[in-house]
């Protein structure tokens, strides 16, 4: 009875979100910046075994190939060669993401929809213009209490949820 299970199930049948284990998702855990990248290039269907030069992004790891993709299809970015793999994700930085897969797929961004969120002079300036346009696109949403909450990390459902939006809009 999660409010996302309807994307969640869809996604896993699509083999883009798997569960933490067999049968467990834990839709509320905190997504880290290597398993977005990995729901990223797996929506896209990227893969690459070129470096895209993160020194902490090492061959053999489980993310390789899908952090790479996407990183050399300009879709994230890294922190003065790094990539912070194992860092949580916040959702400024996810909505970061999103435009710029939204641009990879040469969809056309749009403003406005940022003006809905009573915290959107929280959100970071080099974040502001793509949770605008990710809100306006209709990729993200607020949360219950008319938030966008830039600096709390995305949970598991909520980067389903993006991901499916990003792939069906």
């Amino acid at each position: 009875d999660h409010w996302a299970q309807a994307d969640i199930e869809e996604m896993a049948a699509k083999g883009i979100v798997s569960g933490v284990t067999e049968n467990t998702f834990e839709p509320e855990r905190a997504i880290t910046r290597a398993e977005f990248a990995t729901l990223i290039a797996k929506a896209l269907q990227l893969t690459s075994n070129s470096s895209a030069g993160f020194s902490d992004v090492a061959q053999g790891e489980w993310y390789y190939t899908f952090v790479n993709a996407a990183a050399n299809a300009g879709i994230i970015a890294g922190y003065d060669g790094t990539f912070r793999p194992d860092d949580l994700i916040t959702r400024e930085e996810m909505a970061v993401i999103l435009g710029q897969a939204n641009a990879f797929m040469e969809k056309k961004a749009e403003r406005g929809g940022i003006a809905r969120f009573a915290d959107s002079a929280e959100i970071s300036d080099w974040a502001y213009e793509y949770v605008d346009e990710a809100a306006t696109a209709g990729l993200i949403s607020g949360m219950p209490d008319g938030t966008f909450a830039p600096h709390e990390n995305t949970t598991r459902a909520q980067a389903a949820s993006v991901i499916k939006r990003l792939v069906e809009k």
